[in-house]
């Protein structure tokens, strides 16, 4: 359960966005989303972590149980060893296959005390996963992205031979952590009456390069979309 930001030191909250900013710069480079994390911890039968708390803790606003801390080192671990419990779906095995444990500054795989740590400042942040990690858009990009989010919509629904509210409805449930506000201007910029600009952009890519509304058209459409603008 989230606790009121309001509550928390001022102190102790920039750790906690500090190491959301961590972990989003991780699942960025791996090319996570929140679903990740969650479909591993139902298959393995951990108590976390789940989708609804990774998205809390990258913005600051978890207030995890011991449980949680021990999900997400169990997690790590399983990347570190690349072994996944074979009731994982195939698509998110291969999302993890390949991909790259939480390091700490001494190249080992993070513990449940190491995200602990960070979480109440005890422990700094890995350079690897610093401020400096995290992609800048600009508004040129911002205008790539539209365009691409646009053209993947239109060429998945075209697949599905569905009209553009039977397409939209369809892709709504995969827009996983995004607010709705975002999901209200995401179906706003797919229907071609608005767009993004770059704080937009900027914000919507906390979970990966791609960003939230890309990576809901990939599990939408079972597909890979274009990588050109991921490191912009």
């Amino acid at each position: 359960m989230s606790a009121s930001v309001a509550t928390i030191p001022a102190d102790q909250q920039q750790h906690r966005e500090a190491l959301g900013r961590a972990v989003s710069a991780w699942m960025r480079k791996n090319s996570w989303s929140q679903q990740t994390f969650h479909d591993w911890a139902k298959a393995a039968g951990t108590e976390g972590p789940w989708n609804s708390q990774i998205s809390l803790l990258q913005r600051g606003r978890h207030d995890p149980k011991a449980l949680f801390w021990a999900g997400m080192a169990a997690f790590n671990a399983a990347v570190a060893e690349q072994s996944f419990p074979p009731e994982l779906n195939r698509s998110t095995k291969d999302r993890l296959v390949g991909s790259q444990p939480f390091l700490m500054d001494d190249g080992c795989p993070a513990k449940a005390t190491d995200f602990f740590g960070m979480f109440v400042g005890e422990i700094p942040i890995p350079e690897a996963y610093g401020a400096s990690s995290l992609p800048t858009y600009s508004e040129e990009d911002a205008v790539g992205i539209t365009e691409m989010c646009r053209d993947a919509f239109r060429r998945i629904a075209t697949d599905k031979m569905l009209t553009p509210k039977e397409a939209w409805d369809d892709l709504k449930p995969h827009c996983h952590g995004m607010t709705g506000t975002e999901i209200t201007k995401f179906r706003e910029v797919l229907a071609g009456w608005s767009a993004w600009n770059a704080a937009e952009v900027n914000a919507l890519s906390v979970p990966d390069a791609l960003g939230k509304p890309a990576q809901a058209l990939e599990r939408w459409g079972d597909t890979t979309l274009a990588t050109s603008v991921r490191n912009a």
